[in-house]
């Protein structure tokens, strides 16, 4: 229980706009000012593993690479390996540059979708699912063949209705 408001206690966070809302005031007798009580008690921290009675997990590690001008983050498991990892960012960044020809930001702003594209033949579930570049750029080629041919109106409608 604190009485009065001392700098001390004003320095911890505990000044007049962190009050809780039942303080008491009272006059003081001496000079006229205003004496505050409260009681301070700090708020236990919530999680959902605590309140579930685990033991809360570590952080899990965050990893960045940086390429020329661009900037790949990637969040893992603690358990997975941070190597591997980096090389799956690596071969992601390989793939985009045989495509792109010397990938860019502006590659990226307009054509996310193609490069959405690249990383879901990439990765699947969070795992290296084709780690042979070639094949994953082939992939894509026939992907914007089929995409052209769409445009131009070439395909046929059993071609392009999802559920044959």
């Amino acid at each position: 229980m604190c009485t009065g408001g001392p700098p001390a206690l004003r320095a911890r966070g505990a000044g007049p706009a962190a009050q809780p809302h039942n303080r008491s005031a009272r006059s003081s007798p001496r000079d006229g000012a205003r004496a505050l009580t409260c009681a301070v008690r700090p708020l236990p921290r919530w999680s959902p593993c605590a309140a579930a009675g685990r033991r809360p997990l570590p952080p899990s590690p965050f990893l960045r690479r940086r390429y020329a001008s661009l900037y790949f983050c990637a969040g893992i498991a603690t358990e997975d390996n941070e190597l591997i990892a980096l090389d799956t960012i690596h071969h992601f960044v390989e793939t985009l540059d045989r495509y792109f020809g010397n990938v860019c930001e502006l590659d990226l702003i307009f054509n996310f979708h193609r490069a959405y594209y690249i990383l879901d033949e990439v990765i699947l579930g969070g795992e290296l699912q084709e780690s042979s570049k070639r094949t994953v750029l082939r992939t894509i080629e026939v992907h914007d063949d089929l995409v052209e041919q769409a445009k131009l109106g070439l395909l046929r409608d059993e071609d392009q209705d999802p559920r044959h």
